[in-house]
């Protein structure tokens, strides 16, 4: 009896999984994929908006866990086909985080406080981290713990760099590995370091 049970309790819960998968595939029109040990968050009206063009998949990575957090008044939107792989994303109240096309490595994290955009066709590694606030006001002035953060299209981010508030990335650029951005990188500009520097100019890569 006591195998028995535990049968039926496992056999409920990978029912509530791919019900779970097939619920949200469904809602989406076909455009938004879940695999195990993913998932989606919605809080109050927060919200995501697949675009015509959009198609969004969640996947693990050898037991790595991920989510996507939308709190109230939040909004995820997605213009291109996404893939995210170990990554968690957590878009905060009154937030928005607009994705075009990108693959992203697990390990990661996104935390999106007021705004953060990322534009087509870019690659993100492993362990990075992309946020837009700092969490806490620093000398007294509430009025830039968050600043927004734009990340143009074509751009490569090396693993466990970290891209934080304010910063703008341009079209075809290189982050390197290991880098913290705190200041705007040019277009087709490859940066390391911490903080990071432009150490080559007039830099091209492709997959």
């Amino acid at each position: 009896m006591e195998l028995f049970g535990k049968c039926k309790r496992l056999f409920n819960a990978i029912r509530f999984i791919y019900a779970y998968q097939v619920y949200y595939y469904l809602k989406y029109n076909k455009r938004f994929k879940l695999a195990r040990q993913c998932s989606l968050i919605e809080k109050g009206t927060g919200r995501l908006e697949i675009m015509p063009d959009g198609y969004i998949y969640m996947g693990s990575d050898k037991g790595v866990k991920c989510e996507i957090l939308i709190e109230n008044q939040g909004k995820l939107v997605v213009s291109g086909i996404v893939t995210i792989v170990g990554t968690d994303v957590w878009i905060l109240e009154k937030a928005c985080l607009s994705i075009g096309s990108m693959f992203i490595n697990k390990g990661g994290m996104i935390e999106c406080a007021c705004h953060i955009s990322i534009g087509h066709d870019c690659i993100i590694g492993r362990d990075v981290l992309i946020r837009d606030s700092d969490g806490h006001v620093v000398d007294n002035n509430p009025d830039k713990m968050t600043i927004p953060v734009i990340i143009e299209d074509h751009v490569w981010i090396g693993s466990k760099a970290m891209i934080l508030k304010g910063v703008h990335i341009g079209k075809g650029a290189i982050v390197a590995a290991g880098a913290v951005v705190t200041r705007d990188v040019p277009a087709g500009c490859l940066v390391a370091g911490v903080p990071a520097k432009v150490i080559r100019e007039n830099v091209t890569w492709k997959c």
